[in-house]
């Protein structure tokens, strides 16, 4: 009987609470558009003892909601048991709603009873309130838990009181907690609080991110720009599955906007503070923690099986400051212990807390204008710095203000950089020596150095850019107290950078240009210039005997091809000779030419050169019966032929060399510069004939016409040598060998008293055999593998032109001058000189 009688109280129990437990189904049909009509929305109020849940059937958007039913209420009123909106993955969206209600969209005013909202695709709350007499747009005195939404957002919400978008406080005995968890994008965005936390203001929070979370641009008129946490709250930040992200958030002081992330009130606390492998928490806003709370805060500490290996980062990048230091100053009461990841400092952060302990196997990152300042010890194990500043450098700053405290650092120091172009800033390719760390405590024998070498490590294994090495050494100045004021004590680190090379990010396109083997281009076209020079000496004078001396300008233009650069070849000089005419109808002549000049490409890269050559010609003018050759047994042949029998025919032979000295200077960015100096040498030869028929019936002043063809050969060698500089390059020997088959024709006159004489040819020139010039090209600092410089490749056929004047100004000396230009599809030069002739 009693067990009927208890299983009957127990029966009745549970239908009790099915009794007043309720449940609705919300569709499209409960969203609601007041942008047009004076419509009300008839606000959903529940009073269920056993609690309310609402389910999502389809998308719910309730927007410009201009009054309630009844007046200033929450669109959700709560005001007995929970309430849970349950998403079923549909968006449920409040936009522009004007009220004054605690919550314009959701609250509860029951104590002891929650508000769950889950399983939404999109759960947004933009405008809700909108005008500067809302009230939050969540409104809770129980705990609040937001959690596994696709897309969470509270945008451009007002509180006339503490937290723009959330307010989650007790105010009777049951304490309260706002849960926001495992939302896969979480977004506080310009909300703001006539008091304290721009966006949320609570007791206890944890927040836990399922994905990228983002605080920006929140404000609050007191203190807490984006979290505010009561006295005596906690507060829990753990970016599992994504990063948690503080930026443009503010506070108003002294009419000022001041930078602020969070704030803790009095005796308040962090109880977590992590963040998983690959994710992290930046505060680009500074944290002030107010009051006594001496807790131990072990950042990234492992929870079982799970380990929190990521970044903490306080950042003032996004903060306008004159000033390079102190830009963002985050404060703990509590003592801070680094048990896993990452702690960064950086951008003027400075970070002040009871103590600091950094664990084994984590790592402490500090840029040059960041600080750490504790009240009693410091122990970090593996501290890394990072350089950026080398005009105006400053120093990181750690330092323990209390007394008999210690400041330790132990193992070598670190050179962080988070990217590999760190090492292309063009400081780095010049010696560097500043201070890079500055210990400081009041006496200067607690600050302890524990097996720190000379040496320092990089965290990047290798790297391309400036190669060198790090080192330090320590400067100790004691403390002194005078006056009432003490001066800590300090021991400072110089770092010392000592460049010795340089990986190109580029590849071997940014350290080469065809200019070396380019040279070869200009050495053939100053050998074939002399070589028309002499010959027009020897066969275009006046008198064919004598000493002759000119002055010589060459030019050599080549364009750029897909993977070559422009270059040019520009210099002069002069070139001395002597003429000798045989009895026998033979003339030998002998030259000797030197050369300046420089060539450059446009990749600021130029070769001086001096060139000195020498060369010998000979012809022999003989005849051939050109009247059998042509018309053979015909009576009929023309009276030219006729009249002269055997035409002179004039063959020629020529040999040539030189010699170029090469200085290799190229200018980089960074002012420094490479340099390298090599040889050139040029063998050249050439064999001729020229056909030379008299035009009888015409004035002297067009005396000759005069078909020829030659044979040409040229070939140059560019000599192995090796660079100087950060960018040196190791260049192997290399050759261009060039035969050529020139066809023209050249008419030449005189005046009638034999004091002008002139003469013009033009040619076609075919290259007929070429092997263009090509450098092995090997990286003396490494990291590359060998590659082939090719020079540039000319068109393998030219047009030429050519003339020379000459004038007897006495009866023994003439003067003259010669020049030719020749085109080439890639190509362009010309050569010109003016000398005189003193003849035998």
């Amino acid at each position: 009987m009693r067990n009927s009688i208890y299983g009957v109280l127990i029966l009745s129990s549970f239908t009790v609470s099915i009794a007043f437990a309720n449940a609705e189904n919300l569709g499209s049909s409960a969203g609601f558009d007041g942008s047009t009509g004076t419509d009300q929305f008839t606000a959903k109020q529940s009073t269920q003892a056993g609690g309310t849940t609402y389910n999502l059937t389809a998308d719910v958007i309730i927007q410009h909601v201009k009054s309630t039913d009844p007046a200033n209420t929450s669109c959700f009123k709560n005001s007995t048991g929970d309430i849970t909106f349950t998403g079923a993955n549909h968006s449920l969206i409040f936009e522009d709603i004007v009220s004054t209600a605690q919550g314009a969209a959701i609250s509860t005013n029951t104590d002891g009873k929650t508000i769950t909202m889950s399983g939404f695709n999109v759960l947004s709350f933009i405008a809700a309130p909108q005008a500067t007499t809302g009230n939050a747009a969540i409104y809770g005195i129980a705990s609040i838990t937001i959690k596994e939404n696709n897309r969470l957002v509270f945008d451009t919400n007002h509180s006339t009181a503490a937290g723009g978008a959330i307010h989650c406080l007790k105010t009777g005995a049951t304490a309260t907690t706002l849960t926001l968890e495992k939302n896969a994008s979480m977004i506080f965005r310009n909300n703001s609080s006539a008091t304290t936390g721009g966006a949320i203001h609570t007791d206890h929070l944890v927040l836990t991110a399922g994905g990228y979370t983002l605080f920006e641009n929140n404000h609050a008129t007191q203190k807490g720009g984006a979290i505010s946490i009561a006295g005596s709250g906690e507060l829990s930040l753990s970016a599992d599955e994504g990063s948690i992200i503080f930026r443009g958030n503010t506070y108003t002081d002294a009419g000022n906007r001041v930078n602020n992330a969070i704030y803790v009130g009095a005796n308040g606390k962090f109880t977590k503070l992590e963040a998983k492998e690959a994710q992290s928490i930046l505060f680009y806003d500074p944290i002030l923690v107010e009051g006594a709370a001496a807790d131990n805060l072990e950042i990234n500490k492992a929870n079982g099986a799970t380990t929190y290996t990521g970044s903490i980062i306080f950042s003032g990048r996004h903060i306008h400051s004159p000033h390079k230091k102190m830009k963002h100053v985050s404060k703990f009461t509590q003592p801070l212990t680094l048990a896993a990841g990452s702690l960064i400092l950086e951008k003027g952060a400075h970070l002040e807390a009871k103590s600091l302990t950094q664990t084994a196997g984590s790592r402490i990152i500090l840029d040059q204008t960041s600080s750490i300042k504790v009240q009693e010890n410091v122990d970090i194990k593996d501290l890394w710095l990072s350089l950026d500043e080398f005009v105006e450098p400053t120093a990181t700053h750690i330092a323990s203000s209390g007394d008999a405290h210690n400041v330790t650092i132990t193992g070598p120091l670190g050179i962080f950089a988070d990217q590999e172009t760190f090492y292309n800033h063009h400081a780095l390719a010049h010696n560097v020596d500043q201070e890079l760390l500055q210990l400081a405590d009041k006496d200067i024998t607690k600050i302890s150095l524990v097996d720190v070498p000379e040496s320092v490590r990089e965290n990047l294994d290798a790297h391309r850019g400036y190669q060198g090495s790090w080192t330090i050494d320590w400067k100790t100045v004691p403390g002194s107290t005078s006056g009432g004021v003490t001066i800590l004590g300090t021991k400072t680190a110089t770092v010392h950078w000592r460049p010795t090379g340089y990986i190109p990010f580029g590849g071997a396109q940014e350290i080469t240009t065809p200019l070396v083997p380019n040279t070869l281009w200009g050495n053939f076209s100053d050998i074939r210039n002399l070589e028309r020079t002499i010959e027009s000496l020897a066969t275009n004078s006046l008198c064919s005997e004598g000493f002759w001396a000119t002055g010589i300008k060459n030019f050599l233009y080549t364009q750029s091809g897909e993977k070559n650069f422009v270059f040019q070849h520009n210099n002069s000089g002069y070139a001395i000779g002597i003429n000798k005419h045989t009895l026998s109808e033979n003339v030998f002549s002998a030259a000797f030419s030197q050369l300046f000049g420089k060539d450059r490409d446009n990749a600021q890269g130029q070769v001086e050169h001096q060139t000195l050559s020498g060369s010998l010609y000979a012809h022999h003018v003989g005849t051939i019966p050109m009247l059998r050759f042509l018309c053979g047994d015909s009576k009929q042949c023309v009276p030219e032929l006729q009249a002269s029998p055997c035409i002179p025919v004039i063959f020629n032979a020529q040999l040539s060399y030189s010699h170029s000295h090469n200085n290799l200077t190229i200018a980089h960015e960074d002012q420094t510069k490479t340099t390298g100096n090599w040889s050139n040498y040029s063998v050249a030869t050439e064999l001729g004939s020229t056909f030379v028929y008299t035009l009888s019936k015409c004035p002297s002043i067009l005396k000759n016409v005069s078909p020829f063809i030659k044979l040409q050969g040229v070939y140059s060698e560019q000599r192995k040598f090796t660079e100087e500089g950060l960018r040196r390059c190791l260049f192997s020997s290399t050759y261009l060998a060039n035969l050529a088959l020139p066809v023209g024709i050249k008419i030449q006159g005189i005046c009638p008293r034999k004091l002008l004489a002139y003469d013009l040819s033009a040619m076609y020139v075919h290259d007929v055999f070429r092997i263009n010039p090509e450098t092995m090209t090997l990286f003396l600092i490494g990291r590359l593998a060998p590659w082939t410089t090719p020079a540039t490749h000319l068109d393998n056929k030219a047009l030429v032109v050519q003339g020379s004047g000459r004038f007897a100004v006495r009866p023994n000396i003439e003067v003259f001058a010669s020049g030719n230009g020749e085109l080439r599809s890639s190509s362009h030069s010309y050569n010109y000189d003016f000398g005189a002739k003193i003849h035998f």
